[in-house]
């Protein structure tokens, strides 16, 4: 389990955080500043 979950979490959960985050930042930066 903790094999498996560290593999996801770094694969799927940190990829897919690093993307989110990224796309979430630039409408939401834009969105504060106007």
């Amino acid at each position: 389990f903790r094999k498996r979950r560290e593999e996801g979490k770094e694969g799927g959960r940190r990829r897919r955080k690093k993307g989110k985050r990224e796309e979430h930042q630039i409408p939401e930066s834009t969105k504060h500043h106007s």
